[in-house]
C-alpha cells in the first residue's frame, strides 16, 4: 500500500455515506492519496438504528480497502477521539500508535452544525483519519459520474424498478419526502423538521404550476406520515411508495427520475434532487437546521426555497 494514506470513517444512512465516500474520493483525485474506510460504526452499539452498509457494492467494485475494526476499542470509543485535540501533538502521536491498527498520525474532525465552504488546502494531510459528514456539494458532483453508474442507474435498470417508472411517474407526478422516526426525537431537537405548514406551502406552489398533482409518498416513518398527509388534505392523491417493498438504495435513485419533487432538508431527498438530470422544479426548506439557513454553497438549481 501507498505510505500516504487517508483513513474515512463511514456511518449514517445512505446519504451520509455517499456524502463520506465522495469526500474520500476527491481527496484521492486531488492528492494522490490511498484510500481506506473505516465501517465499524455498522456493527457497533452506537448503530441504534440498525443502518447497513448501502454502498458496500459501490466500494468493492472500485476496490476500496474496507476495515471493520480499525480502532482498538471500537466506533464507540472512536467517536470521541476529537477530545484529543486538545492534547499536545507528542502525547496524540503516542495515543494514536496505541489505538489505531495502522499509522496514523492526526485525526481531522468534521464541526458539522458549523457549515463552513470545502477549502481543499485543509485536507492536505496523509495518514489521517477523518471522521463526519463532509456535506460537500463540489465533492458529490466531483464523484457523480460514478455515482450515478453505480448506484443510481444500476437499480434503475432493475425490472420490478424500470416497470414503476414507466407504468406510475407521469408528468403530474411529484414526489414527497417525509422523515420521521430519528427526527423526532429529542436529540435531533435543533434540526429544522418539515411539519404540515411547510408542506401545505409547498403543495399550493405546486398547484400553481402544475394541474392536478398525484403525489408519491417517500418516508421512514410510516405512521407520521399518514398524519401529516390526512393533515394536508391530500390522501386520495398520495401513493405510498413503501407498498412496493423498494431498498433503500431503490428508494434513493427512484427520486431521480421525478420531474417535480417536495423535500426536506433530509440528504435521503436532497442529494438525488442535486444528481437528477429529469428535475424540473424542487421544493425545498430554506432552514437547514432551526436556526440556520441553507448555505449558498448547499442550494441547488431549479429549486423554490420556503
Amino acid at each position: 500500500m501507498n505510505k500516504k494514506y487517508i483513513v474515512i470513517s463511514l456511518h449514517g444512512g445512505l446519504g451520509d455515506q455517499i456524502y463520506q465516500y465522495s469526500f474520500g474520493c476527491y481527496l484521492k483525485k486531488i492528492f494522490g492519496y490511498n484510500l481506506i474506510f473505516d465501517t465499524s460504526f455498522y456493527k457497533s452499539r452506537k448503530n441504534k438504528n440498525n443502518l447497513k452498509l448501502e454502498i458496500k457494492n459501490l466500494l468493492k467494485k472500485e476496490n476500496h480497502h474496507l476495515e471493520e475494526k480499525i480502532f482498538l476499542f471500537g466506533y464507540t470509543f472512536l467517536s470521541k477521539m476529537r477530545y484529543l485535540s486538545t492534547i499536545n501533538k507528542l502525547l496524540n502521536n503516542l495515543l494514536f500508535n496505541l489505538l489505531f491498527k495502522i499509522h496514523v498520525t492526526s485525526f481531522v474532525y468534521d464541526d458539522w452544525k458549523n457549515y463552513s465552504p470545502l477549502k481543499i488546502k485543509k485536507y492536505r494531510k496523509y495518514n489521517t483519519f477523518y471522521f463526519g459528514y463532509w456535506h460537500f456539494k463540489d465533492t458529490i458532483l466531483s464523484n457523480k459520474r460514478k455515482i450515478l453508474s453505480f448506484l443510481i442507474n444500476k437499480n434503475l435498470r432493475k425490472k420490478k424498478i424500470s416497470y414503476f417508472v414507466k407504468n406510475k411517474i407521469k408528468k403530474n407526478t411529484c414526489m414527497i419526502h417525509l422523515r420521521g422516526g430519528d427526527y423526532l426525537k429529542k436529540e435531533y431537537e435543533n434540526f429544522y423538521v418539515c411539519n404540515e405548514k411547510y408542506y401545505i406551502q409547498a403543495i399550493k406552489l405546486l398547484e400553481n404550476k402544475i394541474k392536478n398533482p398525484k403525489f408519491h409518498i417517500f418516508t421512514n416513518d410510516i405512521v407520521y406520515a399518514k398524519k401529516i398527509i390526512n393533515k394536508i388534505k391530500i390522501e386520495k392523491k398520495a401513493y405510498f411508495i413503501n407498498k412496493n417493498k423498494f431498498t433503500v438504495e431503490q428508494e434513493f435513485a427512484l427520486q431521480t427520475i421525478y420531474e417535480n419533487a417536495i423535500i426536506n432538508n433530509s440528504n435521503f431527498s436532497y442529494l438525488p434532487s442535486l444528481l437528477s438530470s429529469k428535475r424540473k422544479l424542487t421544493i425545498s426548506p430554506k432552514k437547514l437546521y432551526k436556526d440556520t439557513n441553507l448555505p449558498k454553497d448547499l442550494k441547488l438549481n431549479k429549486t423554490i426555497y420556503i
